[in-house]
């Protein structure tokens, strides 16, 4: 449906799935601006050892919003395109390319936040730097070097849109040495250090490691879904990876919110809170 003159997709244009695809996108985009509001009003509402964390948290929310605003609007284009387009073959075509073109954004949002994610998963166990600056290094670094690979593995195409297997999967291998690498150091230095931080933020560090094994595995499946699940509409990649981001960043920082939050509140007690003026009756 075009809107002075500004094309607006609908289900009996484009196709319900890719309709939904659009919707999951938009909704996207919107929680991660909530979430860069949230993260970064609510500074006084942790301790000042999480603030810094949770200023990260804030400016990944903002990068990956900005991303999906990106992302929705050339996948917005997109759905004009083939809505105009009559024929299976070329409508094939264009959705292949598009999937590249629109992908690319979504690991350059992840260059830069999810090192930011890990960096600010390993402040909230209020560590000096100086004695973990080796370990912090590598898995930055290992973390951008999984991710470069994995975009040079993802742009394997021809000029047409075929994706070209064996260089997608042989870049895919090589970006998996960077997010073992990853995971082994974040694991390691979890059991190194753990006791260095309060119940509440070793939790919210160990769950956050438990989305790097699971809901990052989401992205890895994915990549390989154009080479060996090649009747699998792409749609759905795109659906699994936003809500996989969602899960990672927003739902991860919430985590941090949470044990950061726990932690304020146990040395402040909170004058609006009716529980605490029982507790403290000479509180005014």
């Amino acid at each position: 449906m075009d809107l002075s003159g500004h094309f607006v997709p609908t289900a009996g244009e484009v196709g319900l799935l890719p309709q939904v695809t659009y919707y999951v996108l938009v909704v996207t985009m919107f929680a991660f601006f909530a979430g860069f509001v949230h993260f970064l009003s609510t500074q006084n509402r942790v301790v000042k050892e999480h603030r810094a964390a949770m200023v990260l948290h804030a400016v990944i929310c903002l990068i990956a919003g900005l991303s999906y605003f990106v992302i929705q609007d050339h996948y917005r284009f997109y759905l004009e395109t083939i809505a105009r387009v009559g024929n299976s073959a070329e409508r094939l075509n264009i959705t292949r390319e598009a999937f590249v073109a629109i992908g690319q954004y979504r690991y350059m949002d992840w260059t830069i936040t999810t090192p930011l994610l890990l960096l600010a998963s390993i402040l909230g166990l209020r560590l000096r730097t100086r004695h973990v600056l080796k370990p912090v290094t590598l898995t930055l670094l290992a973390d951008l070097f999984m991710v470069f690979t994995g975009y040079i593995g993802d742009q394997q195409v021809t000029d047409g849109g075929a994706i070209l297997a064996g260089p997608r999967l042989l870049w895919g291998t090589v970006s998996t040495v960077g997010y073992v690498i990853v995971v082994v150091v974040m694991w390691t230095g979890f059991r190194t250090y753990q006791r260095a931080a309060t119940r509440e933020e070793a939790q919210a560090f160990k769950t956050q490691l438990l989305a790097l094994v699971t809901t990052w595995g989401v992205y890895p499946l994915g990549y390989l879904v154009p080479v060996l699940f090649q009747n699998v509409s792409l749609n759905w990649v795109h659906v699994a990876f936003s809500l996989a981001d969602i899960v990672n960043k927003v739902g991860i920082a919430t985590v941090a919110f949470w044990a950061a939050a726990t932690v304020y509140e146990r040395h402040h007690a909170s004058q609006d809170n009716p529980a605490s003026r029982e507790e403290h009756p000479g509180a005014a």
